[in-house]
């Protein structure tokens, strides 16, 4: 995530002259940082990728993605990129503006509590339901998990119902039983 200054947003308007947060992911990262130390560094670099004064703009291009038969799949960022070097108008009283506008960025990535952690994977990786969502969370203590019971019949289990464990006789019993089976012949 990153705090940008939008100077220009078809899309919303109302964005223009704020500072936003952006969650970017691989295709952004990649033009960042090829313009702050990959190929295009000689021509932007850092100072000038996180000027907002004097520095260059990126110019975000939003495009869908279509799959084999024209379905659109999800949206690519690959046409985006660095503008050359520009001045933005800005007084002193507007650039104090957008500095004061800079949002905490830990406020949106909150780290978890391993309780909170735990809960999560209960919930979502192993299936079991918390018994309330809206207790407090311990901090030294993981609650016990409220395991489901399924109300499903098990086809296996329904075949196999009634009949029990096989049971091996012992060694000398199997003697006997031989015998006596030789014996009948």
């Amino acid at each position: 995530m990153v705090n940008a200054y939008v100077i220009s947003d078809p899309t919303n308007p109302e964005n223009e002259g704020k500072v936003k947060v952006i969650r970017y992911g691989k295709e952004l990262a990649k033009i960042i940082q090829s313009a702050i130390d990959g190929d295009d560094a000689s021509e932007f670099g850092a100072e000038k990728v996180f000027d907002v004064a004097n520095g260059s703009t990126l110019r975000i291009k939003c495009e869908p993605r279509t799959g084999n038969a024209g379905n659109r799949l999800s949206v690519t960022y690959s046409s985006s990129k660095f503008l050359s070097t520009s001045k933005l108008e800005l007084n002193d009283n507007q650039l104090r503006a957008i500095y004061e506008g800079v949002h905490d960025l830990e406020k949106f990535n909150k780290a978890k509590t391993s309780a909170e952690l735990q809960r999560g994977l209960d919930q979502h990786f192993f299936c079991i339901e918390d018994v309330t969502t809206e207790e407090a969370v311990d901090e030294d203590t993981v609650p016990e998990p409220v395991k489901q019971v399924s109300t499903k019949k098990d086809p296996i289990n329904e075949i196999f119902q009634g009949v029990d464990e096989a049971k091996v006789p012992a060694e000398d019993d199997t003697d006997a039983k031989l015998k006596e089976l030789l014996a009948g012949l």
